[in-house]
């Protein structure tokens, strides 16, 4: 007997290639990009403004989406699509402008954006274009000495011993210090500047204690973040009158005493001080070099609040 639903499936069969077929003889429309990034040199947490301008013709729409960034950047601000009628041209003119930043120095790629069209006979596509190249420079200069360079705090091949209460003592007497002389200070706060800053040195000092200790223990990882921790939280509660030693990071860094600081730098009080949570209290402990970094990280918040005040000093502020 003969299958009832033969020719059907031969119908179906027939009609499923010819779809494939016109589906793959597609083209793309015809269209112009034009990608700026502006600057394309910048320093870490700079803006960079991106701008995709497309023309294509009346008969296709299309769709400018978000920018798909690598680890480390980020959209920091965007603007709605906007789309004219070229009459010199007759074509559609869109345009979307981004502002990105980086917070690396070894980012992974470019990244990219989508561009979705949709042509008069609902046919549909996507086409990706690469973002440009962008030369992205540390905050440090290359001849400034004044902050410690990234080196391993130790060789690891000769370990050595560092007096632990040794330096808990200098540290102790450092504090003592520091509260004593900024008793008198408040006294005599209208005098002519020589202690201005006073709070950046004694934390830059105390932290010069710190890069000597070695972390051949687990033990002593945490000691050295703990350390790192509480010089931080000591200065921002010198220097901004805030009680920094009792907060959660989050807590902190939303703190309206902090308002003045720049995102960049809270950026890094952040980073900083969440990694050293997951050092004390997370069991996490990170490779000696990566350590070093921390330690860098916490001289150049020192070194970027020393160079604001002194702008406003000379400013008159």
């Amino acid at each position: 007997m003969k299958n009832p639903h033969g020719w059907l499936i031969i119908v179906v069969t027939i009609f499923c290639s010819m779809s494939f077929s016109n589906l793959h003889s597609q083209e793309y429309p015809d269209y112009r990009a034009r990608l700026v990034a502006i600057p394309n040199n910048v320093t870490v947490g700079d803006p960079i403004e991106i701008t995709i301008t497309i023309a294509h013709q009346e008969s296709t729409i299309f769709t400018i989406t978000e920018p798909i960034l690598p680890s480390g950047f980020e959209v920091i601000s965007k603007e709605d699509q906007v789309s004219i009628f070229d009459q010199a041209s007759a074509e559609i003119v869109s345009s979307r402008r981004f502002n990105i930043a980086a917070y690396t120095l070894n980012a992974q790629g470019t990244g990219y954006v989508d561009l979705l069209w949709v042509d008069s006979q609902l046919v549909t596509g996507e086409i990706r274009i690469e973002l440009p190249q962008v030369d992205i420079s540390s905050t440090r200069s290359q001849n400034d000495l004044s902050l410690r360079p990234l080196s391993p705090l130790f060789e690891r091949e000769n370990f050595y011993s560092f007096n632990l209460q040794m330096l808990l003592v200098v540290i102790g007497i450092l504090l003592l210090t520091v509260y004593g002389i900024r008793n008198i200070r408040k006294d005599n706060k209208h005098e002519d500047g020589i202690l201005e800053h006073y709070d950046e040195n004694v934390a830059k000092n105390q932290l010069d204690l710190v890069s000597g200790m070695s972390l051949d223990s687990v033990q002593k990882y945490r000691e050295f973040y703990q350390s790192i921790d509480g010089i931080i939280r000591q200065y921002i509660a010198v220097r901004y009158r805030m009680q920094a030693l009792s907060l959660t990071v989050k807590e902190l860094v939303a703190h309206a005493e902090l308002s003045q600081v720049d995102n960049w730098q809270l950026r890094l009080i952040k980073d900083l001080l969440n990694r050293c949570d997951e050092v004390i209290y997370g069991r996490i402990l990170p490779d000696p070099i990566l350590a070093d970094r921390d330690l860098t990280i916490a001289y150049e918040i020192i070194e970027l609040n020393r160079r604001r005040i002194s702008e406003e000093i000379m400013t008159g502020i």
